[in-house]
């Protein structure tokens, strides 16, 4: 059986990746999840073509 704080862990899961998305949209950035690992998109929303992600240093389709 899991304890309450993890429940309430598990639920908040959701609303912190809309505040993770709204953020970096606010930054300026696409913000779109690396498909290949853990970051995001770089660019500025609405570029046409790759994604970039400076801080892993890799583009994706």
């Amino acid at each position: 059986m899991t304890s309450s704080t993890e429940r309430r862990a598990d639920t908040d899961k959701p609303r912190g990746e809309q505040a993770s998305l709204t953020a970096g949209r606010a930054a300026g950035y696409c913000w779109t999840r690396n498909p290949h690992g853990p970051g995001r998109c770089t660019w500025p929303p609405h570029t046409l073509g790759r994604h970039k992600d400076v801080y892993a240093h890799t583009e994706w389709p």
